[in-house]
C-alpha cells in the first residue's frame, strides 16, 4: 500500500504522514526541492532521478509520501522556474487498486496563521493552495481523497484517513 499526501506547507501533512506509518506500518518518504545551487536542467534531472521517472520504478513500496508528485508541480513553476511535465507520468507506477492520494488544505487565512517563514512566501500561499487543488483534481490516481484541516485536529483529520483506506481495502464502496 502506499499512501501519498500532498498539499501546501502548514496544512498538516507531516503529522499525518507520521501517524499512518505508525499505524498503517509503511516507510515515510519525503521529496523535497531540489538543491537551490543547481541550474534548471540539473534540477530537473536530480527530481527526475529522486523519482526515478526514466523506468517508472517507485523508490519505495509500501510507503507513505509526506508530498511526492503534485507538490513538485506545484512548487516548480512558482519557485524554480519550469514545470515539470513528467509528473502526472509517473502515477501510472502506483499500484491503481493499493495507492491512496490524499490532499491535505487548509483555509488560506488559518495556513498563514501557521506560517513559519521556511521555504514559501506568505504572499504565495492562496496561490499555492489553488494550485494544489488543480494538480489534485488533473491527477489519474483512483483513489483520492480532500481532507480540509481548518478545523479538524490532527486525530480527526488521520481518522478520515484511516476510514478512506480500511473502506477501499476491505471492499467497502464510499
Amino acid at each position: 500500500m502506499n499512501i501519498i499526501l500532498e498539499g501546501c506547507d502548514k496544512t498538516g501533512k507531516t503529522t499525518l504522514a507520521k501517524m499512518c506509518c505508525q499505524y498503517f506500518k509503511l516507510e515515510y518518504k519525503h521529496f523535497a526541492a531540489p538543491p537551490k545551487d543547481l541550474s534548471k536542467d540539473a534540477q530537473i534531472a536530480y527530481q527526475k532521478a529522486e523519482y526515478a521517472i526514466e523506468t517508472l520504478m517507485l523508490p519505495y513500496q509500501n510507503a507513505c509520501y509526506d508530498r511526492f508528485l503534485i507538490g513538485e508541480a506545484v512548487y516548480s513553476p512558482i519557485y524554480r522556474g519550469y514545470c515539470p511535465d513528467y509528473i502526472h507520468v509517473f502515477e501510472k507506477a502506483f499500484p491503481p487498486e493499493d495507492t491512496f492520494l490524499f490532499l491535505i488544505y487548509a483555509d488560506p487565512k488559518i495556513v498563514a496563521d501557521r506560517f513559519d517563514g521556511k521555504f514559501i512566501k506568505k504572499e504565495h500561499i492562496p496561490k499555492i493552495l489553488k494550485s494544489f487543488q488543480e494538480q489534485f483534481r488533473k491527477s489519474k490516481i483512483k483513489n483520492k481523497f480532500a481532507i480540509d484541516t481548518t478545523i479538524e485536529s490532527p486525530k480527526e483529520s488521520f481518522n478520515t484517513i484511516m476510514t478512506y483506506v480500511n473502506l477501499i481495502q476491505w471492499g467497502g464502496a464510499l
